[in-house]
């Protein structure tokens, strides 16, 4: 059984809920329905350069509301909130080596591939789920 396969109730039901939030609908669907780049779309440099909110993981049937800005740079830096109240200032970095993403320090223990990928969002899975990005800050 794959991501999708597990995933599908839940997205489903996410789909379905009335809620406005940043990581609600647009990345959710995108992976419910297929749309976007996919697995093999390419994440580089220049796509992330920016802000993203990291909206949520979902792993399993456990959603977990994340909203933390990630301000990427094409250089290889990023800053980051330590939490959704704390000024986008800690500075980190990453890399991106076959198509894998590597956050340090706040994730350096994960290792994300693209499961879907369209130019405002994009959906990374990591050993026990997925996470949810949005091109932007978080709205608090």
């Amino acid at each position: 059984m794959n991501a999708r396969t597990f995933l599908l109730p839940t997205l489903l039901l996410a789909a379905c809920s009335q809620s406005d939030a940043v990581g609600d609908k647009a990345s959710e669907t995108a992976l419910v329905t297929g749309t976007g780049g996919g697995p093999s779309a390419k994440l580089t440099p220049a796509y992330l350069k920016g802000d993203w909110c990291y909206s949520h993981v979902i792993a399993g049937d456990e959603r977990s509301d994340e909203m933390m800005t990630y301000a990427f740079s094409e250089g290889g830096t990023l800053l980051y909130q330590v939490n959704p109240t704390t000024p986008v200032e800690m500075p980190g970095s990453y890399t991106i080596v076959d198509g894998h993403l590597k956050i340090m320090p706040t994730l350096k223990f994960f290792d994300f591939t693209v499961e879907s990928i369209d130019p405002d969002a994009m959906v990374l899975k990591m050993a026990y789920g997925l996470t949810f990005w949005e091109r932007g800050a978080c709205k608090q």
